[in-house]
């Protein structure tokens, strides 16, 4: 898994990364529930960009 460019990043992850910058400590479900995505949708998102280095937690 190629860690993702700052340049390929979309509004969600865009968004998701501000959300997490304002309470790290937010839950799966209601960071889904501001973004208007599954669950899931975080979870593939945060793994994605943390394993791929592109933040740290």
């Amino acid at each position: 898994m190629r860690p993702p460019r700052f340049d390929q990043l979309d509004d969600i992850d865009r968004n998701l990364v501000a959300l997490l910058q304002m309470n790290a400590r937010e839950s799966v479900a209601n960071l889904a529930w501001q973004l208007g995505v599954a669950r899931t949708t975080v979870i593939a998102r945060i793994a994605r960009s943390v394993f791929g280095h592109f933040y740290t937690v």
